[in-house]
Formats: C-alpha cells, sequence, structure tokens
C-alpha cells in the first residue's frame, strides 16, 4: 500500500511523505534520490501565493540541484474560486497547498485554476490548463463541470481526479475521487445484515437523482443479502413535503385504527387486567410497530432536524427500529435529536482528520469543511504518482488502478479499472453522548472487505 505518513521532526514539524511500498528498484533510487536533495537545501521552483499565516518553504526558486536539471512537474488545480461555492473550492486548493508543501520537492508546480462554479469556467480552466503543460488535473468540484472538461484532458493525455460524487463521470483519463453516497449506502446495509441480523426494510429517500441512486443501491444491496423491502416511499425536500411520506410509512392510520379498536375490546371487557391495559395506553396513539426492523432515511443537513421529530410524533419507536442512514450524519448537531439516538451510519472517519482540522485552522485561521481533506489527498496522491521515475509508467492506469491502495488523511483508497475510488468506511452510531465508533473502518485492503465500496 503506499501510505501518506506524517514525520513531524522535518519541514516545520509536519512532513507528509508518499512512498510505494512495492516498486521497482529504479523507482526506489529515485525516491532516494530526490528525498536526499531535498535534504541538501533544495527549495520550490515554483508555489502559489500562501495565505499570510502559512508559515512555509522560502518561495525563492531554483533550477538544479547538485548539477541535476530539474523539469518542472506542473499539477493543475481546477476549483471554484469565484461564485457561490467559492468558499469550498478555497478550501480545497488550501487543503491542496498543504499537499504541496508538505512534499517539498523542487520538481512540483502547483498552478490554481479558477472554475467560477460553471461549465464554461470548468471549460476555459481546463483549455488554459492544458496549455500550461500540465500533467495533471485535480478537481473539478461538480459532475458538470467534470463532463465539460473530460474530452479536453482525454484528448491531451491528462488524468483528472475529480471531486465529484458521480459514478457516472468516471472514464476515459477522469477518475472519481469524492465520497459515493452508494458505497455508504451499501456498507450500512451489510452491517444491518451481517452484523444486527435485519432483514425487513423500508426506505424515505428524496425526489431527484441521489435519491434515484441511493434507493437502486440499496435495493441491490438488502436483496443481494436475502432481505426484503417492504416500504419505501418518496419526498420533497422541504419541511412540509417530509410530514405525509413519514406518516404513510409508519402506517400511523392503521395502527392507529387497530389501537382504538383494542380499547373497544378492552373497555367492554371491563375487568381489572383489561382495565391496567387501557391505561397503559392511554398515552399512545397507535398500536404496535410499522412492518418493518429497519428504516433507512437518504438524507441530512438541516433537514434532518424536521425528519427526526417527526419518527416520534409518528411513534416509530428507535428502540425498536433500527434507523439508518449515510454520512451525511457526521454532524454533531443530530446528538441533539432523540430519535435519532441508536441511529447508525457509514461514514469516512479517520484519526487523522483532528490532525488535519488542526494544521488546517493554524495555517488559514478557519477550521476546514469536511470536504477540504480530499484535496489534500488528491493533491498527495498526484505529487506520487508524478515523482514516478520511469516516465512511461507514471500516471499509466496500472499506476494509478493500484491494487494495494493508498493511505491518506481519510484512510485507505482504490480506484477500480471503471475509474471509481473504493474507500473504508466506519460505522457510527449516534448517542446521547455524541457519535461513537461502532465498528473501525480496515486499514487495509486484506480484511473487512464488507466496509469497503464496491
Amino acid at each position: 500500500m503506499n501510505s501518506f505518513f506524517m514525520d513531524r521532526n522535518w519541514l516545520r514539524g509536519c512532513l507528509i511523505d508518499i512512498r510505494k511500498v512495492s516498486r521497482t528498484a529504479l523507482a526506489c533510487f529515485g525516491m532516494v534520490t530526490l528525498l536526499a536533495a531535498c535534504a541538501t537545501g533544495g527549495q520550490e521552483t515554483a508555489q502559489l501565493p500562501l495565505d499570510p499565516a502559512v508559515q512555509g518553504p522560502p518561495e525563492t526558486s531554483v533550477d538544479q540541484i547538485d548539477g541535476f536539471e530539474l523539469d518542472p512537474i506542473r499539477i493543475a488545480v481546477l476549483v471554484p474560486q469565484s461564485g457561490p461555492q467559492a468558499s469550498v473550492g478555497e478550501a480545497l486548493l488550501n487543503a491542496a497547498q498543504m499537499a504541496f508543501f508538505d512534499a517539498f520537492d523542487p520538481r512540483i508546480e502547483l498552478l490554481s485554476f479558477d472554475t467560477k462554479g460553471t461549465a464554461k469556467g470548468a471549460e476555459t480552466a481546463a483549455i488554459e490548463a492544458v496549455a500550461a503543460n500540465v500533467v495533471a488535473i485535480i478537481g473539478p468540484l461538480f459532475s458538470t463541470n467534470a463532463k465539460v472538461i473530460a474530452p479536453i484532458a482525454l484528448r491531451a493525455d491528462i488524468p483528472v481526479f475529480t471531486f465529484s460524487n458521480d459514478a457516472t463521470v468516471a472514464g476515459g483519463r477522469t477518475y472519481v475521487f469524492g465520497v459515493l453516497p452508494g458505497q455508504e449506502v451499501e456498507a450500512i446495509v451489510d452491517h444491518a445484515v451481517d452484523d444486527l441480523g435485519l432483514r425487513r426494510f423500508a426506505a424515505l429517500v428524496p425526489h431527484g437523482s441521489y435519491g434515484e441512486v441511493t434507493l437502486d443501491r440499496f435495493a441491490a444491496k438488502v436483496n443481494a443479502g436475502g432481505g426484503s423491502i417492504v416500504a419505501v416511499e418518496v419526498f420533497d425536500r422541504t419541511s412540509a413535503g417530509v410530514f405525509d411520506p413519514i406518516r404513510r410509512i409508519s402506517q400511523f392510520e392503521r395502527r392507529k385504527r387497530e389501537l382504538r379498536q383494542e380499547r373497544d375490546v378492552l373497555e367492554e371487557l371491563n375487568d381489572d387486567m383489561s382495565l391496567e391495559f387501557l391505561s397503559e395506553l392511554e398515552n399512545r396513539e397507535t398500536m404496535g410497530q410499522p412492518p418493518f426492523e429497519a428504516l433507512f432515511i437518504a438524507e441530512g443537513g438541516a433537514l434532518m432536524h424536521t425528519i427526526a421529530p417527526l419518527l416520534a410524533i409518528n411513534e416509530i419507536d428507535e428502540e425498536q427500529i433500527q434507523i439508518l442512514g449515510t454520512g451525511y450524519w457526521s454532524d454533531r448537531s443530530l446528538v441533539r435529536e432523540p430519535s435519532l439516538h441508536g441511529a447508525r451510519f457509514a461514514a469516512l472517519e479517520s484519526p487523522d482528520f483532528s490532525a488535519f482540522s488542526k494544521r488546517f485552522e493554524e495555517n488559514y485561521a478557519r477550521l476546514p469543511p469536511r470536504i477540504a481533506s480530499l484535496g489534500y489527498d488528491a493533491a498527495a496522491l498526484v505529487i506520487h504518482l508524478a515523482r514516478e521515475p520511469i516516465l512511461d509508467f507514471r500516471f499509466s492506469s496500472e499506476q494509478i488502478e493500484a491494487v494495494e491502495g493508498f493511505s491518506g488523511v481519510d484512510g485507505i483508497f482504490r480506484f477500480g479499472s471503471d475509474k471509481i475510488v473504493r474507500r473504508a468506511l466506519t460505522i457510527r452510531e449516534i448517542t446521547a453522548e455524541g457519535i461513537r465508533n461502532i465498528v473501525t473502518a480496515p486499514t487495509s485492503f486484506e480484511r473487512d472487505t464488507s466496509l469497503f465500496g464496491s
């Protein structure tokens, strides 16, 4: 496995290097030579302007070390630096800069291009990047932008590592590096079936392509595990739009009728035992539970604070029904929702993210969004691939799709021949005290295969 590892005693206390465990002798010699050159005083050939809070290497440049000419290796970062998503784009760029300075390779030049968050802006940025003779493109953020630049990069034989989580973008020379929700869905269903022994499922999914893709992956995985889906409801992503679907999937009206019928029977019997049972039903609105053991909810963010209390109102008992979700639930504010206590979801969760977040805040005076770590790992990966001394092998499919995979801030990952990233995921649980890990993500591709996106 290729590992992005930290040695905090070099380069202002935190050097990230990326090394190949299995490589040819020539490749190893090239890496050793490069590191030795860096240790003898090599400086950056070119760099992006850093935030003043960042303490990086000197901004002078050299074109040779110890008499050896250094051919520049230019890497492009295509992210929105203007427009509505500029703050996300800036965070991804800042994280890529961190990887660039941590690698401290005097040959590497990191060039940024503003996509403006639009397809036209991405097209212009890609054309400019190709004209600048870059060897790889990190970004763009959106699938529509990635689709536009894909043919441009393919003609130039330049690999693209997009932050999009749309699997349909993958192909040619475009690799999908985003966290795919379908992989999280598969991991949480595997956990529900294999570890919890659940077989009867229901799903709440939003209208739109995300809901359709998520439901397809959910249904396929449930069926493959020998389970069944007994109910599905699709909702509009508004506060008003979730009310009726939740009421229907809970079978609230049927259960309410059953409660009324049970009360009528108990009142007619009018004996001590019947009256005791009747008193126990006094504060309930329904009888029994819905006909499923687990409810999967494909939603996150602010809308979950509307959905959560509706689960309680419709008497979906979290102690009787296992609530399941995706990485959207990596949100500490959900701890405040009692009806989600005990809910489980699959997500990226690496112990290295807290260290990365702290360094990011120290450098840029703000906390990074969760997606920022993708910027670091993508840049670290591309820098590693660019260091390959065998030019014909550099950025080849064989190199990128190495079966042993790579290890970064977000844990281990690798690419399949379909150009889609597979990541190791953690199963997490929401509790009254916080969010805790139930099943920790594996650290190699040799074990716990159910926690990898397929």
